[in-house]
């Protein structure tokens, strides 16, 4: 998701940022490194619905405790969002917080057979 869908998105707009008398040259190591960070926070994040499994399976918390925490679940999802990707336009942001938002769902749903 991250490689095909975010990265793609972001290169654009950030090569695409700024006026004509500037020219964007990125290195190796800036791409490798933007490629790294953003593939790292990414695959953490799709982390999310097993990390809920295992917390629910070891009694830590109840799969109806992930109910009454949605609406801070989606404020949390649009924040991580804006820290993950390195444009500030919304497209990118909605490109993370809805699978967030998604997988929160889904872990929620792993939650409840646990």
């Amino acid at each position: 998701f991250a490689y095909f869908a975010l990265m793609p998105a972001a290169l654009t707009f950030l090569l695409g940022f700024g006026d004509d008398s500037i020219k964007v040259v990125p290195t190796v190591a800036s791409y490798i490194d933007f490629v790294t960070r953003l593939l790292v926070a990414v695959g953490g994040v799709f982390q999310l619905p097993l990390i809920m499994f295992i917390l629910t399976k070891v009694g830590v918390v109840n799969a109806g405790m992930f109910g009454k925490w949605r609406r801070y679940v989606i404020v949390l999802a649009f924040i991580v969002g804006a820290i993950v990707t390195p444009t500030p336009d919304p497209f990118n942001q909605l490109l993370v917080a809805i699978p967030v938002m998604m997988l929160y769902e889904f872990g929620a749903l792993l939650a409840r057979f646990a």
